[in-house]
C-alpha cells in the first residue's frame, strides 16, 4: 500500500513554538510539573483534551497521560478534577487542519490526514488496533452469532475503547464530509446532531481514557467503608477527583442531556446514563441489551414473528442535582468498576443500586422508555452504547441515526483493512506517517489567500453598506461618511480621552444620551477600519453589531439547534453575502486569537436578548477587545477597562457640523442657520444634541417649516414629524402646499395613518421592542399599512428603502422618533373620551414603567408636548401612585432622570410639580439632622440631584460635619474613612477647595486617597493615608476576590462566601489600601447560589457585619430578590433577621421594592429595569412593610414617601 510521505525538508522543518495555554501546559508537565502553575493554567481555560505528538513513540501523548508517567501525584489530581467537557473549538481546530491539507486529487492523503486528526482526539493512532476487532464490531452492529473469518473467531466480545474510537471516526468523517460538500448537502440540523453526538462520544472516551491512566496497582475490592478509611491514599484521591469532575459535570447538563460511564462485570458490557430532565434533576438509567444477564431487571416484550425479545432500559429513579455531591463515594465506586472487572455479584449489586448506595433517590418511575432488540450473544459492548445512542438521537431521526449506524460497518471496514496493511508494510514506509502531519500541525495556519479573501469580503460589505451615513429623518437619502461626520469628545472621569487610541485598555464603554452620536460615531470607525484608514496594525477584523438585532424575530427559535457566533457575524457583518462551510471554519479559527479582532457592539440600552440567544450576548461581553455604546443608566455587569460619556457638541462643533451639512456651495445659509441658532439659549442648548442638530439643519434647509428660537427636542421632531406628514400627503394624495398652510395637519383625512403610527410606537415600547413586524402593522393600521410606512418613520431592519413595502421587520428611524410618538400617543389617550381599555392600557404602562430608565426619554417628552392641565394632573396622579417605592429615595431620583440638565423648558405648573417632587424633598433630606447615616443614599442623591439641587445645600451639609465631635452622628464623613486628624487638615484647607463640588465630593466618599487629593490639588503629606502592614502576607481568597469584583464575576458558592465572611475585616482593610491609593473599588457579586442551605446563624452573622460597617455595601452586593423569596417561602429561617436584610438590601442596591394596593399578598421588586412579583401570606406583607416604615424614618426618607401632599 503506497503511503502520502511529506519531502525531508517539511520533516526537518522544526515546529514553531505554539503560543498557547497548552504549550505551556506541555512544557510545564514535561520539565517541573509545578500544581499551582498548572491550576492557573486551568484557572485560565486551558484545554486539558488537547494532546500532542510525541516523536519518540510516533503517537500522541495527553497531559493527564504525562502527568501521570512524571509521578506528578498533585498536578494529575487537579488535571482529573478540572479536565474540561471536549468542546467545538477543539473539533473545529482538526477540521481546519484537515480542509487546509485536503486535495480532491490525491484520496490517499485526505485518509492519512483525517486518520491523522482521529488519532489526535484519541491520543493513540487508530490504526494501532488489532485488524479483527474491526470485524468483530461488524459482526456486532449486524447480530450476528458465532462468526469465524479463515478461522479466526469473529464471536469474542471487544473493549469500550474500539467501539467508541469507531464511532468517533464515523462521526468525525462524517462531520469533514459535510463540510467539504457544502452547499450542496449541508444540513445544519443533521451537523448539529453529529457535532454534540461527537462530543458526548468523546466524553465518555476521554472519562476511560483518565481511568485507564491512573498509576498504581488497583485493589482486589473496594467498598464504602474502605474509601473511607483510606481517603489519603494516591488511588482514592484520584478516583475522588474524578467523581467529582463527572458530578460537576452532570449538574451543567442542559436538558435532555446526559453523561454516559461505560462500565460492566466479569464479561459483560452496560453502560449507566445521567440523563438531565429538569434543571434540578436527572434520573439514573441503566442501558444493558441482555434480559438474562441478569435476570428480572429489566421489563421485557415479545416481537411478533421474532424469536428475541425487546427490552426497556432500567429507570433507577430520579435524584436532584443538589444530591450528587452526597454520592460522591458512589461515584468512586463506579469509577472502580471501570479500572477492573468486578465479580458478577458485586457488578450488578452496584450497578443496579441493590444495597441502595445511592442517597436521596427518588424510586418513582420518570417516563415511558423505549424498548430496543436484545443483543446477539457476544455483543454487549457494542449494543449497549447503541442504545443510548438510539434515544439520544430520539425516534424522529431514526433514519438518520440508521445511516450512520451503516456508516460505522463502512469504516469499520475500511480500518480493519487499513490496520492489517499498516502491519504488513515496511516499517520504514510508515516511519513517519502521523510525525509527517504533526510537524506541519498548527492550529491556527491557515491559508493566507482564504483569510484575506474573507477580510476583503468583510470590508467591502462595510464600505459598501457605511459609506454614506443613512438620512435617518429622509428616508432613502444619505449623506457621504467621511464629509457628514464631525468628531465627537469622550471624557473620563472630566478627562478627555482619545477613543481610537484608547484600545490599548482593551474594553471601553462608550456612554451618552439620547441623540448624542453613539450609533453615529460606530459607523464612521467601522468605514474607516474597512478603507484601511485606522487601526490596521492592531486589529486584523472588526465585527460591529447592532445590539437591537439579536432579537427572536430576527433570529427566532431553532427546535434541534441552537446559533453560533459565526452564524451572528454573517448575517450582521457579512451583508447580502453568504459564507460557505469552509469560509465558516476559517472565520471560527480567526475567533481563536482574539488579541487582533475588535468586537463593536453598539446599543446595549436597546438589547431584548431573548433565552435561546443569551449564550452568545454572554460570549459577546466576554470579548477582549470591546467597544460598548449605551444610553446611561443602563445595568453593566461586565468588565469594561475605559466609562467614556460623550460630550454635547461645543458652540464650534454646531458651527463646523452646520458648515459641513450645508456645504460651502451654500455658506450664506449656513451663517444664516448658525447665528439664528447661537442667537437662543435654549435653541443652542437642543442643538448640543448631534440629532437635533441634524433636524434643525435639515428644517433650515427645508425653508417650510418655521423655527422658532426656544424650541426643545420635543417641539423640534413635532416639526420633523409635520414635515414627513407634510411631505406624504403632498406626495401620495396630491395635495398641494398651498391648501395645506394655516390648517392642523392631523386632522386632515388621510393623515389618519400618523395616528396608528403612534400607537405602533407605544404597543413596542410598552412590549420593550423596538422591531415592528409587518403583521403589527397591519393589525393596527389594517388598509392603511402602506400609507403607515410610506410617511417614512418606519425603515425596513435591512434599510433596504427599494423593497419598504416587501420587508417583514421595521423600525422607527431613531429610537427618539418611538419615544416621541409614545409620548404623543400617551396624551392623546389621557386627553380623549375614547376607548376605556386605551386609557387603563396608557395608566398601567405608566405605573409600570415609571421606575424603568430605559423609558425615562417617553417621560421627558411627554413634558415637552403640549397637553391640558387635565391630561398633566391625571399623569401624576398615575406616578404617584401604587406601585410606589417602599423607601422612598429612589422615587423621585428616577423623575429627576426625566429631565437633564438644560434640556427642557417647562411652565410654571410643571416646574412646581418637579420641584416639590424632587429638588424640595432632596434639600429638606440634607437639612435633617436626626436621620441616621446612610453610605449608598449619600452617594445616590449627590450623583442624582447635585445640579438641580445647587451647590450651596451640598457645602453646608459637609462643613457642619467637620464640626461634629462624635463620629457616629456624621453623615458624610464617615468614621471609618475620617478619622480626626484627618477631619482637622481637612478644615484647614476647605474653604479653598469647595469651588469644585464633584471633585470635594469624591474626597469626602472615598476619604483622603492619592488620586482625590491630586484633583484638589492638595499635597499628601497633609493627610495621614490608610496604610496596611506591608508585610501580612495576602491570602490567596483575598486576591482572587478582588480580581472577581474587577472582571465583575461573582462568588456562586457557600464554602466562599462563608471564607469571606469570617475574614471580613482584612478584606475590608485590602479594599480600603486600594481606595487609598486611587483605586476604583467594584463591589464583589454574591450570587444566589452562594446562599443555598443558608442557615440563621449564617444570616445573624451577616446582619452583625452589615450593622457593624457603614462601608459594607461598598464592598458586596447580595441578591436582594433572593432573600426575599427565602422570606415568603422558608418557615425554618428567622424571619426578623430576614426582614431586616431585606430593607437593608433595599435601601444600598438599585432594586426597588413596591408594594402594589389591591394585592394584599405581594411584592413587586425592580431590578435592572425589570420586575418581578413575589407573593407572600398577609402576616410576613405586614411585617416587612412595618420594617420599611422604620426605614424610613430612621434614615429620613419619610419626606420622599408622602406624596399625597402634592396633591
Amino acid at each position: 500500500m503506497m503511503l502520502f510521505l511529506f519531502s525531508d525538508k517539511q520533516l526537518n522543518t522544526t515546529a514553531r513554538a505554539m503560543e498557547t495555554l497548552e504549550a505551556r501546559l506541555f512544557d510545564i508537565l514535561e520539565s517541573n510539573p509545578d500544581p499551582d502553575e498548572i491550576m492557573k493554567l486551568i484557572e485560565r481555560g486551558v484545554d486539558c483534551n488537547l494532546s500532542k505528538f510525541d516523536p519518540n513513540t510516533d503517537g500522541f501523548i495527553s497531559p493527564i497521560e504525562l502527568a501521570a508517567k512524571q509521578h506528578a501525584h498533585r498536578a494529575l489530581c487537579y488535571l482529573y478534577e478540572h479536565r474540561n467537557s471536549p468542546t467545538k473549538a477543539q473539533l473545529e481546530k482538526h477540521l481546519v487542519f484537515y480542509i487546509n491539507h485536503y486535495n480532491l486529487l490525491q484520496e490517499e492523503k485526505n485518509q492519512l490526514a483525517l486518520e491523522y486528526i482521529v488519532s489526535h482526539l484519541l491520543h493513540k493512532d487508530i490504526l494501532e488496533f488489532d485488524p479483527e476487532h474491526f470485524l468483530i464490531f461488524i459482526n456486532a452492529l449486524n447480530n450476528i452469532d458465532g462468526a469465524t473469518r479463515r478461522g479466526i473467531d469473529l464471536s469474542g466480545g471487544i473493549s469500550y475503547r474500539v467501539v467508541l474510537s469507531v464511532r468517533i471516526f464515523t462521526l468525525v468523517r462524517y462531520i469533514v464530509k459535510m463540510h467539504m460538500d457544502f452547499p450542496l448537502i449541508l444540513d445544519g440540523e443533521k451537523l448539529t446532531v453529529a457535532e454534540n453526538e461527537l462530543l458526548h462520544t468523546l466524553e465518555a472516551y476521554y472519562y476511560l481514557y483518565d481511568v485507564d491512566k491512573i498509576p498504581g496497582p488497583i485493589p482486589e475490592n473496594l467498598d464504602i467503608d474502605e474509601i473511607n478509611k483510606n481517603q489519603s491514599l494516591p488511588l482514592i484521591q484520584n478516583y475522588r477527583c474524578i467523581a467529582n469532575n463527572i458530578i460537576k459535570k452532570i449538574k451543567q447538563l442542559d436538558l435532555n442531556q446526559e453523561y454516559t460511564i461505560l462500565t460492566g462485570w466479569d464479561a459483560h458490557a452496560v453502560c449507566i446514563s445521567f440523563r438531565s430532565i429538569s434543571p434540578d434533576h436527572i434520573y439514573i438509567r441503566v442501558d444493558n441489551p441482555s434480559h438474562e444477564n441478569p435476570s428480572g431487571k429489566h421489563n421485557t416484550s415479545a416481537i411478533a414473528g421474532k424469536n428475541y425479545l425487546a427490552i426497556e432500559p432500567k429507570i433507577l429513579g430520579r435524584l436532584k442535582k443538589s444530591d450528587l455531591n452526597s454520592n460522591l463515594n458512589y461515584f468512586i465506586l463506579l469509577i472502580d468498576s471501570c479500572a477492573r472487572e468486578l465479580e458478577e455479584k458485586n457488578g450488578i449489586s452496584l450497578i443496579y443500586n441493590e444495597n441502595n448506595q445511592i442517597v436521596g433517590l427518588d424510586r418513582e418511575n420518570i417516563e415511558s422508555i423505549p424498548y430496543f432488540d436484545e443483543q446477539a450473544e457476544n455483543n454487549c459492548a457494542v449494543k449497549s452504547w447503541e442504545i443510548g445512542f438510539r434515544m439520544r438521537l430520539q425516534e424522529n431521526r431514526k433514519e438518520f441515526c440508521e445511516s450512520l449506524l451503516s456508516f460505522d460497518r463502512d469504516n469499520a471496514y475500511d480500518l480493519s483493512k487499513r490496520c492489517k496493511d499498516k502491519r504488513q508494510s515496511d516499517p520504514a514506509s510508515t516511519l513517519y506517517r502521523l510525525a509527517s502531519l504533526a510537524k506541519i500541525d498548527d492550529g491556527k495556519k491557515l491559508s493566507i489567500e482564504h483569510i484575506m479573501q474573507l477580510q476583503n469580503e468583510l470590508r467591502r460589505s462595510y464600505e459598501r453598506h457605511l459609506q454614506h451615513l443613512s438620512s435617518i429623518w429622509v428616508s432613502g437619502s444619505v449623506e457621504p461618511t467621511t464629509d457628514a461626520y464631525i468628531p465627537l469628545t469622550f471624557e473620563e472621569d472630566g478627562t478627555p480621552i482619545d477613543l481610537a487610541s484608547s484600545f490599548a485598555n482593551t474594553r471601553v464603554l462608550v456612554l451618552g444620551e439620547v441623540g448624542s452620536g453613539k450609533t453615529t460615531a460606530c459607523q464612521h470607525v467601522t468605514y474607516l477600519w474597512a478603507c484601511e484608514e485606522i487601526w490596521q496594525n492592531k486589529f486584523k477584523w472588526l465585527f460591529h453589531i447592532k445590539m437591537r438585532n439579536l432579537n427572536s424575530r430576527r433570529y427566532p427559535p431553532m427546535q434541534h439547534t441552537s446559533y453560533s457566533l459565526i452564524d451572528i457575524i454573517e448575517k450582521e457583518c457579512f451583508l447580502e453575502h453568504a459564507l460557505s462551510g469552509l469560509g465558516k471554519l476559517e472565520l471560527n479559527s480567526q475567533l481563536a486569537n482574539p488579541s487582533n479582532i475588535l468586537w463593536i457592539l453598539d446599543g446595549l440600552d436597546e438589547r431584548a436578548i431573548p433565552d435561546h440567544l443569551h449564550s452568545i450576548e454572554e460570549e459577546l461581553l466576554a470579548k477582549p477587545h470591546l467597544l460598548l455604546t449605551s444610553r446611561p443608566h443602563e445595568f453593566y455587569d461586565f468588565q469594561y477597562d475605559i466609562c467614556a460619556h460623550v460630550q454635547s457638541f461645543t458652540d464650534q462643533d454646531i458651527q463646523n457640523y452646520i458648515n459641513k451639512y450645508f456645504s460651502i456651495m451654500f455658506r450664506t445659509t449656513a451663517n444664516q442657520c448658525w447665528s439664528f441658532i447661537h442667537k437662543s439659549e435654549q435653541l443652542l442648548e437642543t442643538a448640543r444634541i448631534p440629532a437635533c442638530l441634524k433636524v434643525i439643519c435639515h428644517l433650515w434647509n427645508n425653508g417650510k417649516v418655521k423655527l422658532n428660537s426656544k424650541v426643545t427636542m420635543g417641539q423640534l421632531y413635532k416639526k420633523m414629524c409635520e414635515y414627513l406628514l407634510c411631505r406624504y400627503l403632498l406626495k401620495f394624495h396630491s395635495l398641494c402646499t398651498s391648501a395645506l398652510v394655516g390648517r392642523n395637519i392631523y386632522q386632515e383625512v388621510n393623515a389618519k395613518a400618523f395616528t396608528h403610527l403612534e400607537r405602533l410606537a407605544f404597543q413596542a415600547t410598552k412590549s420593550h421592542q423596538l422591531t415592528i413586524s409587518r403583521e403589527e402593522i397591519t393589525d393596527v393600521a389594517g388598509s392603511l399599512s402602506s400609507s403607515v410606512l410610506q410617511i417614512g418613520l418606519l425603515v425596513p431592519e435591512t434599510q433596504n428603502y427599494s423593497s419598504l413595502l416587501l420587508e417583514n421587520s421595521y423600525y422607527f428611524i431613531h429610537r427618539s422618533f418611538q419615544e416621541y410618538l409614545c409620548a404623543r400617543y400617551m396624551i392623546d389617550v389621557l386627553e380623549s373620551d375614547g376607548s376605556h381599555e386605551q386609557k387603563t392600557e396608557v395608566i398601567h404602562f405608566i405605573g409600570n414603567e415609571k421606575y424603568n430608565r430605559r423609558i425615562q426619554n417617553v417621560f421627558r417628552l411627554f413634558f415637552e408636548l403640549e397637553r391640558s392641565s387635565s391630561c398633566t394632573n391625571q399623569f401624576w396622579s398615575i406616578v404617584d401612585g401604587e406601585p410606589r417605592d417602599l423607601l422612598g429615595l429612589r422615587h423621585c431620583s428616577r423623575i429627576s432622570h426625566w429631565f437633564p440638565k438644560g434640556s427642557s423648558r417647562f411652565s410654571k405648573e410643571d416646574r412646581e410639580n418637579i420641584r416639590k417632587r424632587t429638588t424640595e424633598v432632596i434639600r429638606t433630606w440634607i437639612s435633617n439632622q436626626d436621620r441616621l447615616p446612610h453610605d449608598t443614599s449619600n452617594a445616590y442623591i449627590f450623583e442624582s440631584f447635585a445640579d438641580a439641587t445647587g451647590r450651596r445645600c451640598w457645602l453646608d451639609g459637609w462643613r457642619q460635619d467637620l464640626f461634629i465631635k462624635d463620629p457616629l452622628k456624621r453623615h458624610y464623613l464617615l468614621h471609618d474613612l475620617w478619622s480626626m486628624e484627618n477631619i482637622n487638615a481637612l478644615k484647614t484647607v476647605y474653604d479653598d477647595i469647595s469651588g469644585d463640588l464633584h471633585k470635594l465630593h469624591s474626597l469626602i466618599t472615598t476619604g483622603p486617597n492619592t488620586r482625590s487629593l491630586k484633583l484638589l490639588n492638595l499635597k499628601d503629606n497633609l493627610f495621614n493615608l490608610y496604610t496596611t502592614d506591608s508585610q501580612t502576607k495576602i491570602p490567596k481568597l483575598l486576591k482572587k476576590a478582588q480580581e472577581q469584583t474587577r472582571k465583575h464575576e461573582s462568588v456562586t458558592t457557600a464554602i466562599e462566601f462563608q471564607a469571606l465572611l469570617e475574614n471580613y475585616q482584612s478584606f475590608t482593610n485590602l479594599n480600603r489600601q486600594s481606595m487609598a491609593l486611587g483605586s476604583i473599588i467594584w463591589s464583589l457579586n454574591v450570587d444566589p447560589s452562594a446562599l443555598i442551605n443558608v442557615n440563621n446563624d449564617m444570616l445573624l452573622r451577616l446582619l452583625h457585619i452589615i450593622q457593624k460597617d457603614e462601608l459594607f455595601f461598598r464592598y458586596f452586593k447580595l441578591p436582594a430578590i433572593h432573600f426575599l423569596r427565602l422570606y415568603a417561602t422558608q418557615n425554618d429561617l428567622n424571619e426578623d433577621i430576614l426582614c431586616s436584610l431585606i430593607v437593608l438590601c433595599a435601601a444600598s442596591s438599585d432594586c426597588i421594592f413596591t408594594a402594589l394596593s389591591g394585592r394584599k399578598k405581594l411584592i413587586r421588586i425592580f431590578e435592572n429595569d425589570i420586575f418581578t412579583d413575589i407573593e407572600m401570606d398577609e402576616c410576613r406583607l405586614i411585617r416587612l412593610l412595618n420594617e420599611f416604615d422604620k426605614a424610613r424614618n430612621v434614615y429620613g426618607y419619610s419626606s420622599f414617601f408622602q406624596m399625597k401632599q402634592f396633591d
